[in-house]
């Protein structure tokens, strides 16, 4: 079978030729899966958070951070933060927040406070314990933007996720299906989330 590339060259294709995918674990982020890192992508969705860990977890959980409102919620709850189903279970004792509640984390309350940046963090380090990586392990991260998100969406994701992740890289949510499909040409990625 003869087909064209993108360029209009000709090439042949063999039945055989199976197309591989490139890694990009190991060349973008200098570590490998040989020396026990544990690679997790992560999607923080407006509705839901999901992540899949290298070591075969996966998790999905409603976009929710809930901090106890008063002494009472806080003796009651504990201190810590709630989150997904938990935090619903006691919405009337907490105070929600949806850090990414319109697609994107917000930069900076009207108080000055970045509760939604610290939500967000609180949310990924909340999602990688749960892949229940070894002490001292290694953790490198891929997480999702939506495709129209700005650069400085981009560096806010990186913000949420710098201290938890060793390494981490932002990609397109389309993009990331396309390649996790092996189909990065001739392919449409139609995304249809809460917040798109």
């Amino acid at each position: 079978m003869i087909k064209k590339n993108v360029k209009g060259q000709v090439r042949k294709k063999t039945k055989k030729q199976v197309r591989k995918t490139p890694s990009i674990t190991q060349s973008s982020f200098g570590f490998s899966s040989t020396d026990g890192t544990l690679f997790v992508g992560i999607d923080l969705g407006t509705s839901r958070a999901s992540i899949a860990a290298s070591n075969g977890v996966r998790e999905v959980v409603p976009t929710y951070v809930g901090y106890p409102k008063d002494n009472i919620s806080e003796e009651l709850l504990g201190a810590e933060p709630l989150f997904g189903e938990l935090a619903l279970k006691h919405r009337l004792s907490v105070e929600l927040i949806r850090p990414l509640a319109h697609g994107v984390i917000r930069d900076g309350d009207k108080d000055g406070e970045n509760r939604n940046l610290v939500a967000a963090q609180q949310l990924v380090r909340h999602l990688l314990e749960r892949t229940r990586p070894k002490p001292g392990q290694p953790v490198c991260g891929v997480i999702g933007a939506p495709a129209r998100a700005s650069i400085a969406s981009k560096r806010i994701l990186i913000n949420a996720a710098r201290g938890i992740l060793d390494a981490v890289m932002i990609v397109s949510e389309p993009f990331a299906v396309a390649y996790g499909l092996g189909t990065l040409d001739r392919t449409l990625v139609i995304d249809i989330g809460a917040g798109t």
